[in-house]
C-alpha cells in the first residue's frame, strides 16, 4: 500500500529546523558562502527523516490489532492482551498507543495509552484489566501515531476493530438455596395432586402397568399387599420479565445502578425457576434497541439463554439516543408490542421492572398492566428503592454524598408508586435485597393447583 506524503505531519520542532535552514542558506548567499551547506545539510536530513518516516507508515498500514471477545461474571477482574501485529520487516520503534473504551468500564490495572515498540515479523502486546460489568463493553478502536527519534514528523493511523468484555450477573447459590428452603418450608411449592414429581405424595394398591421401580417393597414384606408410591405432581408457571434498561435506569455508583440490581433479582429468581422447571423469558428495552428471548424457556436452557441475552445489553447504547424525539415511553411500549408476540395464550405472571418517572409515563406503565391483564395474565410493576442498595467500595464522605443525591430520588419513587396504586397497579416496591422473596412468594401462591 502506498502511503501519501501528504498523510505525514510535520511537527513544530521539524518547522524549526526548515526557518533554520532558510536562515542559514540567507545568510551564506549574502555573507558567508559556508553558511549554505550547512543549511543545505539540514535539509537532507530532514528529508532523509521523513523518507523513513515514509517506511514507518507504509509498515504501520499493513498492521493490524487483535481485541479478544472475553465472558466473565460481573465483579470478577477481567484482563484483556490488545495485540499489535507487525507482517513486515520494518522495525515500527516509537508508536504512541491510545486505546479508546467504554465509558461504563472501571479500569484497574494497565494503562489507556503507552509509547511501544513493534519489532518486524512480531508483536507487540498491551494488557488492560477491568472490573467486570453486566452487559456487553466495548474495547477500541485504537489509534496509533508514529514518530522519528527526533520527533520532527508523524503518522496517524485509527484501527477500527473493535472487542467485547461480555459480563453476566453474578447468581448467589446461597440465595438460591434460602429461596428454595423458604418455599419448601412455607409449603408454597406443594401441588397436593399425584404425578410426576420429586416430592412424595403418599401410596395406593398395585394396579397392572405401574412402574415395579415404584413398588415400596418393605411395605410387601410387612404387609404382603403391593403397593407403588405416588409423587406429587409439580406444576408449572410461565413468567416473562421486562426489565426498563433505558437511560433513567443506568445512572449511578459503578455495578450499583437500579438497572443492574433489577437485572441481579431477575436472574436470581431465574435461576430458582430453573430448578423448579417454570418456563421463563426476559425482554430488556433500551435506547435503542430491544433485546429478547423469542419465546419462553425452561430448565438450564431458559435459564442459560436468558443469561445469553442480559449479556447483549449495552450501556452505551442505552445512554444515547439514535432515534428523534426518542421517549422512555416508545421504548416501553415497544418492549409491550414484543410481549404480546412471546407470551402464550394460557395464563402467564409479568413483572415489569422500572424507576419513576413523568406523568405521560405512568399513564402508559398503567395501560400496558391493564391490556396484559384483560388477556388473562397477572401483571406486577416492580420498582426498587434506591435508598437500600448497598454502595460498595466508596469512601465514607462519598457515601453521604451518594444519599443526599438519590434522598430526592426516593421521595419521587414513593409518591409514583402512591400514584401508580391509586390506579389499581399491582406494585412491588421494596429494597432490592427483599425483591427475590417476594417475587418467589407470588409466583409459587399462583402455582396451578
Amino acid at each position: 500500500m502506498v502511503v501519501e506524503v501528504s498523510a505525514i505531519e510535520t511537527t513544530p520542532r521539524a518547522r524549526a529546523f526548515l526557518i533554520l535552514s532558510a536562515i542559514l542558506i540567507a545568510f551564506g548567499v549574502l555573507q558567508n558562502y559556508e553558511m549554505i551547506s550547512a543549511g543545505i545539510a539540514i535539509l537532507v536530513f530532514l528529508a532523509c527523516v521523513r523518507s523513513y518516516m515514509l517506511v514507518v507508515a507504509m509498515a504501520l498500514e499493513k498492521c493490524s490489532v487483535e481485541i479478544p471477545a472475553i465472558a466473565s461474571v460481573e465483579g470478577e477482574r477481567i484482563c484483556v492482551e490488545i495485540l499489535f501485529k507487525n507482517p513486515t520487516l520494518i522495525p515500527i520503534a516509537f508508536a504512541e498507543v491510545s486505546i479508546r473504551y467504554s465509558s461504563f468500564l472501571k479500569l484497574v490495572e494497565g494503562v489507556r495509552a503507552a509509547l511501544i515498540a513493534i519489532p518486524p515479523r512480531s508483536f507487540a502486546a498491551i494488557r488492560m484489566c477491568f472490573l467486570a460489568r453486566i452487559g456487553m463493553h466495548r474495547i477500541g478502536p485504537v489509534d496509533v501515531v508514529a514518530r522519528d527519534l527526533l520527533g520532527l514528523y508523524r503518522f496517524r493511523k485509527s484501527f477500527g476493530f473493535e472487542g467485547f468484555l461480555r459480563g453476566v450477573p453474578r447468581v448467589s447459590e446461597a440465595e438460591i438455596r434460602r429461596l428454595l428452603l423458604f418455599t419448601r418450608s412455607t409449603g408454597l411449592t406443594r401441588s397436593r395432586r399425584s404425578g410426576y414429581g420429586t416430592e412424595f405424595f403418599g401410596v395406593r394398591e398395585y394396579r397392572e402397568g405401574d412402574d415395579v421401580r415404584r413398588i415400596v417393597w418393605k411395605y410387601f414384606a410387612s404387609k404382603r399387599r403391593l403397593v407403588v408410591k405416588e409423587l406429587e405432581l409439580e406444576t408449572m408457571n410461565r413468567i416473562l420479565f421486562i426489565v426498563d434498561g433505558t437511560s433513567e435506569m443506568i445512572s449511578g455508583p459503578y455495578a450499583q445502578t437500579p438497572f443492574e440490581h433489577s437485572i441481579r433479582t431477575v436472574a436470581s429468581i431465574a435461576r430458582y425457576l430453573s430448578y423448579r422447571g417454570d418456563y421463563m423469558g426476559i425482554i430488556i428495552a433500551s435506547n435503542n434497541e430491544l433485546l429478547f428471548m423469542p419465546s419462553l424457556d425452561r430448565g438450564r436452557k431458559g435459564y442459560m439463554r436468558l443469561l445469553e441475552t442480559i449479556s447483549r445489553y449495552r450501556f452505551e447504547e442505552a445512554n444515547t439516543s439514535k432515534v428523534e424525539k426518542f421517549t422512555r415511553r416508545n421504548s416501553v411500549l415497544k418492549a409491550f408490542e414484543k410481549a404480546l408476540e412471546i407470551l402464550p395464550r394460557e395464563k402467564s405472571i409479568v413483572f415489569i421492572f422500572t424507576s419513576h418517572g413523568d406523568e405521560e409515563y405512568l399513564e402508559t406503565l398503567v395501560g400496558i398492566a391493564t391490556k396484559l391483564s384483560l388477556l388473562g395474565n397477572e401483571v406486577f410493576l416492580v420498582i426498587p428503592i434506591t435508598t437500600t442498595f448497598e454502595v460498595k467500595g466508596v469512601p465514607q464522605w462519598g457515601q453521604a454524598i451518594y444519599r443526599l443525591k438519590v434522598f430526592e430520588r426516593t421521595k419521587k419513587e414513593l409518591e409514583f408508586v402512591k400514584k401508580l396504586r391509586s390506579r389499581g397497579a399491582k406494585v412491588i416496591a421494596v429494597g432490592a435485597e427483599h425483591i427475590p422473596q417476594i417475587i418467589v412468594s407470588l409466583i409459587e401462591s399462583m402455582r396451578p393447583s
